[in-house]
């Protein structure tokens, strides 16, 4: 049986049943003062009329910014990855790889599908093989 329902006296159930009304009626209004905000944010930007953008490459070679120019008040910018493979050349025990990052080792090319740092390719899940080394061919003529 819960606690509430427990209580026998009917001036402890009014109290916490008031008590439990006060509670809820705080949240909800709090609620509703984050929903109106919102809604604030959502008709500002509505009324902004973009008039172009920008697309600015960071020193991590899979992030970009993008802005967008508004007609009033100041650009808006936001950052996001572009999670492509990407070839860093021979893997190196001592380097951090992230996911996507793609490294040459033992002959073949393996791509990181974890954060990964002195765990060789080949040896665990965290890389995976994607060109396999082929047999040597015949000099050239």
């Amino acid at each position: 049986m819960s606690a509430v329902l427990a209580v026998r006296d009917r001036s402890a159930r009014d109290l916490a049943a008031d008590a439990l009304a006060v509670a809820v009626a705080k949240v909800l209004r709090e609620l509703h003062q984050r929903i109106n905000a919102l809604e604030a944010d959502l008709a500002s930007m509505r009324r902004r009329s973009v008039r172009g953008f920008e697309i600015r490459a960071t020193e991590e070679p899979r992030r970009f910014v993008l802005r967008l120019l508004v007609e009033e008040g100041e650009p808006i910018e936001s950052q996001f990855d572009i999670r492509i493979p990407l070839h860093l050349g021979k893997w190196h025990s001592d380097r951090w790889f992230g996911v996507n990052d793609e490294v040459a080792w033992g002959g073949c090319t393996w791509i990181a599908s974890a954060n990964t740092r002195g765990e060789e390719p080949g040896k665990n899940a965290k890389w995976l093989l994607v060109a396999k080394q082929g047999r040597r061919g015949d000099a050239a003529q």
